[in-house]
């Protein structure tokens, strides 16, 4: 293991992640983050603009200095999740988004970045073969995945250390995985005239009718069992990779995962 290298790795995974952060909570109107106020909250929205950009540029710098399949794939995974946040954003408001289109957002601004991290593992591992940095690269993405399906349900939540308000996604018409199945089966013209984009953010009744109309379709159920089903294709990845304590601890990492996403769903 180049041990160096792997830090210098994580460092910049580390810095782009921050650097995004800083924009989500501008975007999301978090109170908070990890603890603290978010950036825009105590420095403003100009600054917290900048911050995020100048992260990002140093994350870049970092990841020059890589060897260059590593460089292509920090660039190769940039644009996806650059493309993934910019078709999210398109789609705000829109009621006609199918299910598994935005089961591919998450892979692009979520899973992508997960995705580069193992490669990245993977390859300050020293020599290995292609398929186990096959192997490591399909858990990343299908491990972020199950990531962000999961958050999207956190969000449902009322979790004592959020870092924002319960249901700002639903607020803000950011239509995730449960609302998308409410409003894609039989009864889904009963959403569709709460959630028809008038333009404004949600109102506080609007929003309770709506999860209450997702619960009793069972919709965060069955959004669970597709974060359940990236979580199942992460663990077959792994399987296919020989026992190491490295891989256990992965192993290890869905486990929990699964567990934080029955929390979440029975909270929504």
């Amino acid at each position: 293991m180049d041990w160096e290298r792997a830090g210098q790795a994580a460092l910049a995974i580390e810095l782009a992640h921050v650097g995004t952060l800083y924009h989500d909570d501008v975007v999301d109107r978090s109170v908070t983050r990890r603890g603290h106020p978010a950036v825009y909250r105590e420095h403003g929205t100009v600054a917290a603009s900048y911050g995020g950009a100048h992260l990002l540029v140093l994350a870049n710098r970092l990841a020059a200095e890589l060897s260059d399949p590593m460089v292509r794939a920090w660039a190769l995974a940039a644009t996806r999740v650059a493309d993934g946040q910019t078709r999210e954003l398109d789609n705000t408001g829109d009621c006609a988004v199918e299910p598994e289109a935005y089961v591919k957002i998450a892979r692009k601004k979520t899973g992508s970045l997960f995705q580069l991290a193992a490669q990245l593992g993977s390859h300050c591992g020293g020599p290995g073969n292609d398929s186990e940095y096959d192997a490591l690269s399909r858990f990343g993405l299908f491990f972020g995945t199950s990531f962000q399906l999961f958050d999207d349900l956190a969000d449902f939540s009322r979790p004592t250390d959020s870092h924002r308000e319960a249901r700002t996604d639903l607020r803000n018409r950011t239509y995730t995985l449960p609302v998308l199945y409410g409003l894609h089966r039989d009864r889904g013209r009963e959403l569709l005239s709460l959630l028809q984009n008038d333009g404004y953010t949600l109102t506080d009744e609007t929003v309770e009718l709506v999860c209450e109309r997702l619960r009793d379709g069972r919709d965060f159920e069955r959004a669970e069992k597709r974060a359940y089903l990236e979580c199942d294709a992460a663990e077959s990845a792994l399987r296919k990779l020989t026992s190491t304590s490295g891989r256990d601890c992965l192993l290890e990492m869905v486990k929990v995962a699964r567990s934080e996403g029955r929390l979440s769903r029975r909270a929504a």
